[in-house]
C-alpha cells in the first residue's frame, strides 16, 4: 500500500487479475509511487481492475495515469469503477471515454 498525505494507492493481486484501488486526491503529487506500476501490471500478465469509487479529487494528471494503466494492461482487459463525480466529470470532459469506459459499482 502507498499512502502519501491526500492520497492512497492499493494494489492487490489475485489469481485472476490485479485490481489497483485509488482514494483521495489524485494529481501529480502520486508521480513518483505511481511510475512504477504499469511495468509491474504488465509484467503481471493479468487483467486489471481499478477502483477509483473513493476518490475526491481527479486531475489532468489522473486522467494520464489512467491512460497509462490501460496501456499495461494485457490485452487490453481493464475496467475501471468510478463511482465519483469528480472522476467521472474529468473523464467525460477529457474526451476520453471511449478509451476508458467507466462502470457502476456492481462490476468490480
Amino acid at each position: 500500500m502507498i499512502r502519501t498525505p491526500f492520497a492512497q494507492i492499493r494494489v492487490t493481486t489475485s489469481a485472476d487479475s490485479v485490481l489497483i484501488a485509488f482514494s483521495g486526491e489524485l494529481d501529480h503529487s502520486l508521480t513518483e509511487e505511481f511510475t512504477p506500476i504499469p511495468a509491474a501490471l504488465k509484467a503481471s500478465g493479468l487483467p486489471v481492475r481499478v477502483d477509483l469509487s473513493e476518490v475526491t479529487f481527479f486531475g489532468a494528471w489522473a486522467v494520464r495515469a489512467l491512460l497509462a494503466l490501460r496501456a499495461a494492461a494485457p490485452g487490453g482487459v481493464f475496467t475501471v469503477l468510478a463511482d465519483s463525480d469528480a472522476v467521472r466529470r474529468t473523464v467525460v470532459a477529457s474526451g476520453v471515454t471511449d478509451l476508458v469506459p467507466l462502470v457502476g459499482s456492481t462490476a468490480l
